[in-house]
């Protein structure tokens, strides 16, 4: 075995981003070379993993795996397991996972007969489906199973994920020419234009946990549109004179819609799949849904787009003879958690590959190497304050190695074998940069007037901001992330660009001052974009209390509760910060928390 080559790449961002890079699982920014030995291939759904043995310069072993495809994908694509056996030499490029220090997300791998294939290349030879245009009862024939068109990548694109097509053949497979219209809004992400949340969205969107809540990551149907193109999966339609049912092979998603049946039912269980009926106009099937269980339709890093158990969907069918190809065109409304309506379409065409139930085997957590091997460090100035003891305490509680900073290190009473204490200014950006070198992140609880100017830009809040961003900048590459906790209600806003408090409004002398002052760190960074920052508003009641880890979490638009109060404690507050430390979700971006 040749040793480890990791060669770091800046800049690629494609196919990747679809799906893991809006989790934050891989970084798509870098890349990974890797040559070793297959120990083991896990051909799986909804990825699949090669295992193999890595040898290291000093001559030790180190075990990888990289992320691919899910199984049914790869066996459209005419991959099989067999192609890696164990004790053959593998070459991969790939980008590494933010957690597990020895994984990838493979891009391309090379074999030791020297035949390199891309992820998403096409091994096999396609045969075409032989079909009836049309029942025996004139209706158009679109029982089958059916598959949306692969991506493929090509030559050095590959390692850029820039290079993204479909073949230009009209095979009638799944493989495809370019895709009408595309996978719709869901595929990529996208929220329509015209659609805008409503109070009760937002509130929703708040209480959603990309990581936590997305159904796809916990082996579960997100929803009717994402779902009928995701990952490439075969659908299979079965066609009958009442009914059609609809089987998704992503996540198991089955539908039924009843033809003939005028309205709903009254009493409708609320599923993800909702309750639809059909009828045919034409050629056309239309299909009218309600019923669905609250759900999400787009996630995204800020605000996700729920939908609630009043969205309405209109689904269209087309068939196209010549091309063997199913369009569906759909629109969905929701008065109570968006207007305007989502809109969207997507194409599929015949597959030769038969349909197969996803049977989900989630290995994204089974890590073999965790980052983190060494604690992480955090560097907190306030240590001794109400807020700064809490992140401390919480930051401690989990394993964390903590400097306790201040101008008078002896308030800071708490003793713990992984918390030092440092006497420090954290106005003097020499000063700061000497402190916070070598550690992971830096947090800034201070705040209170200053002395010696009643001008907001001199405030304590203010010029700690520059500061941070001065000494960050002198560490270059190595300096840590850093995080700011304002104060909530002059750095959050009522709606989005409406500032909850004018500043006009602030009421004078130094308390004023302070609050402007919090206001004016946050519009200095967020003119910064190169050093790793995040500003903390929380909520704009804050006050001790109980640890519960139970919040939402949001992009500093005010969160309220059923009883309309903006609320978390500072131990919940805390929790939140140590939480965006180990789960980046707003580098460079302010983000808020309350129940």
């Amino acid at each position: 075995m040749r040793p480890l080559i990791i060669i770091l790449v800046a800049g690629w961002v494609g196919a990747a981003s679809a799906h893991h890079g809006i989790t934050g699982q891989f970084d798509t920014t870098q890349t990974v070379e890797l040559t070793g030995v297959v120990t083991d291939m896990r051909f799986v759904n909804p990825h699949s993993y090669v295992y193999f043995d890595v040898e290291t310069e000093a001559g030790g072993v180190l075990p990888w795996r990289c992320e691919m495809r899910a199984a049914t994908a790869l066996r459209r694509s005419g991959w099989t397991a067999e192609l890696f056996t164990p004790g053959m030499e593998i070459a991969i490029v790939g980008s590494p996972d933010r957690r597990d220090s020895q994984t990838c997300y493979l891009i391309t791998v090379t074999f030791g007969n020297g035949t390199t294939l891309e992820r998403y290349e096409q091994r096999r030879d396609i045969d075409d489906v032989e079909r009836a245009p049309r029942l025996a009862n004139g209706q158009p024939n679109i029982g089958g199973d059916w598959a949306a068109p692969q991506l493929l990548l090509f030559g050095e694109a590959a390692r850029g994920l820039q290079g993204l097509r479909t073949p230009t053949s009209s095979v009638v497979t799944g493989i495809a020419p370019p895709r009408e219209g595309g996978a719709g809004a869901v595929q990529f992400g996208g929220v329509p234009e015209g659609v805008e949340l409503t109070q009760a969205g937002i509130l929703a969107a708040e209480g959603f946990d990309i990581q936590r809540d997305n159904p796809r990551q916990n082996c579960m149907p997100t929803n009717i549109f994402l779902n009928w193109t995701a990952d490439f999966h075969v659908n299979r339609i079965i066609q009958e004179d009442d009914s059609i049912v609809l089987r998704y092979g992503f996540m198991d998603l089955d539908r039924t819609i009843y033809l003939g049946m005028a309205e709903h039912p009254q009493d409708i269980t609320p599923s993800r799949a909702g309750h639809s009926i059909g009828s045919w106009e034409d050629d056309v099937l239309v299909v009218d849904t309600i019923g669905y269980a609250p759900g999400v339709l787009v996630t995204r890093r800020d605000l996700s787009l729920m939908h609630s158990d009043q969205m309405h969907t209109v689904e269209r069918f087309s068939f196209d003879v010549e091309k063997q190809s199913l369009l569906r065109t759909y629109v969905a409304e929701d008065p109570l958690y968006f207007t305007g309506q989502f809109t969207g379409q997507d194409t599929l065409y015949l597959s030769d590959v038969p349909f197969d139930t996803i049977a989900c085997t989630d290995l994204k957590d089974d890590a073999i190497q965790t980052i983190a091997s060494e604690p992480v460090r955090i560097a907190v100035y306030g240590a001794s304050g109400r807020v700064g003891s809490r992140i401390v305490a919480e930051a401690l509680s989990r394993g964390y190695r903590v400097t306790g900073i201040g101008r008078s290190p002896e308030s800071i009473t708490l003793k713990h074998e992984r918390l030092s204490v440092a006497t420090g200014d954290i106005r003097d950006s020499v000063d700061v940069a000497r402190l916070v070198a070598g550690h992971d992140a830096v947090i800034s609880a201070v705040g209170g007037a200053n002395p010696d100017s009643d001008d907001p830009l001199h405030s304590v809040p203010r010029q700690a901001a520059e500061s941070l961003v001065t000494a960050l900048r002198s560490l270059g590459e190595e300096a840590p992330r850093m995080m700011v906790v304002g104060g909530g209600s002059t750095t959050l806003d009522e709606s989005p660009g409406v500032p909850f408090v004018d500043p006009d409004d602030l009421p004078e002398g130094p308390r004023g001052t302070q609050m402007l002052g919090h206001r004016l760190a946050l519009d200095y960074l967020s003119a910064i974009e190169d050093v790793r920052w995040t500003f903390v508003a929380p909520a704009l009641q804050m006050r001790p209390g109980e640890r519960t880890g139970k919040f939402r979490v949001g992009p500093g638009i005010v969160i309220r509760d059923v009883e309309d109060r903006s609320v978390i404690s500072m131990e919940d507050l805390a929790v939140a910060m140590i939480d965006e430390i180990e789960d980046p979700h707003y580098i460079r971006a302010r983000f808020t928390a309350a129940y």
